[in-house]
């Protein structure tokens, strides 16, 4: 059994991090970039009482510390497109609790923390992106699905150059998105719409767009 709840331990999480998500991740070495992306001056800490924007799933169901660390959902909260907005950000179960139910019980949560953030039930979620394994849960859900332009640098051209790759542009990128128009946002009780045919819709116009 597990629990989840607001993350606890900044520490843990990023030890979990670099070791079940990528060895030297950027978030688990670098305590600035951790701020920056769960930290920041929007996170509301009456409901992340440690001003950190993670959900965590700890093992049993005696809240205290030192409980080992099962997985956890990120979110940066920011201003942006409606005042107190949750941008998903990082979510990973132990793999084998795969398939259990965990990662639902994050993701809802978060859904639940966001639709209220505003006090009128009208919230924001969304993310920029999915892998594979995440997508159908976000499509299964009623999240609304955008193609977007993604600009990446990568230092490309070598010897000392820097230019973007042949074609000169990054190419498209997914976009899923909880708030919705015409009634059909996160306020509504739904998260935007959308469906299979709305994702090809979207994905013919990423590829068009690379």
């Amino acid at each position: 059994m597990a629990t989840i709840e607001p993350c606890r331990d900044e520490q843990q999480l990023r030890e979990y991090i670099d070791t079940y998500w990528r060895k030297g991740h950027v978030l688990a070495r670098d305590e600035r970039m951790f701020a920056f992306q769960y930290k920041t001056p929007w996170v509301d800490r009456s409901v992340f009482a440690a001003g950190v924007s993670v959900l965590c799933a700890y093992e049993g169901e005696v809240p205290g510390p030192g409980r080992r660390l099962l997985g956890f959902l990120g979110a940066i909260v920011a201003p942006y497109p409606r005042p107190q907005s949750y941008w998903l950000a990082l979510w990973h179960v132990l793999p084998e609790l795969k398939g259990g139910g965990q990662g639902g019980k994050l993701l809802q949560m978060m859904q639940e923390i966001a639709v209220g953030a505003d006090g009128r039930g009208s919230g924001w979620i969304g993310t920029f992106g999915a892998g594979p394994e995440a997508l159908p849960v976000y499509l299964k859900r009623g999240y609304a699905c955008r193609a977007v332009r993604r600009w990446v640098f990568g230092g490309w051209g070598g010897g000392g150059g820097a230019g973007p790759p042949p074609g000169g542009r990054a190419g498209g990128a997914l976009g899923f998105f909880g708030g919705g128009g015409g009634g059909r946002g996160v306020g509504a009780g739904g998260f935007g719409g959308g469906g299979g045919g709305g994702w090809r819709r979207a994905r013919a116009r990423a590829e068009r767009a690379g």
